[in-house]
């Protein structure tokens, strides 16, 4: 029974070290927070994203892309799975480094098409694998957040 206007704050993202470690980690759970909402007492809830809660003021390279997208398992869990790019043996070619890991993505995407609904921002992410740009760093981390919001949207109808 909800007892009063709260919201249940999380933070499910393992933040690892850097990117490459996200190699081993390829997919997990990431909540399920809206399944037992009303029986806990809340009205809501939300989660920092796809980041975490820790801020960074300062942005530097890094040797391996990684992607995480969000997506809803067959139990009705929100899992998330990290695309990492291949050729991370230098700090250079970001563009290259994208491409690999969204194309690992859109493979993705495509083999578990009817588990991974093809959100707005996803859409928009996938078209860049098609066009063969590289948006920059703020339009992807703005398209993976666009998703997750959509996501989560579906998964609470």
């Amino acid at each position: 029974m909800v007892k009063d206007n709260r919201i249940l704050l999380t933070d499910p993202f393992t933040k690892l070290n850097s990117g490459a470690d996200y190699l081993d980690l390829e997919d997990e759970f990431y909540c399920d927070d809206y399944k037992f909402l009303r029986e806990d007492g809340y009205i809501g809830f939300s989660n920092y994203g796809v980041d975490g809660k820790h801020y960074y003021d300062k942005g530097f390279p890094s040797r391996t892309v990684v992607l995480h997208i969000l997506y809803k398992d067959k139990f009705g869990s929100v899992r998330i799975k990290h695309f990492a790019s291949d050729s991370n043996d230098s700090y250079g070619d970001v563009q290259v480094k994208f491409r690999e890991a969204l194309g690992k993505l859109v493979r993705w995407q495509q083999h578990f098409s009817k588990e991974v609904p093809l959100t707005v921002g996803l859409k928009e992410l996938i078209s860049f694998y098609e066009t063969k740009e590289y948006p920059g760093p703020g339009t992807i981390k703005k398209l993976i957040v666009m998703h997750q919001m959509e996501l989560i949207k579906i998964v609470m109808e």
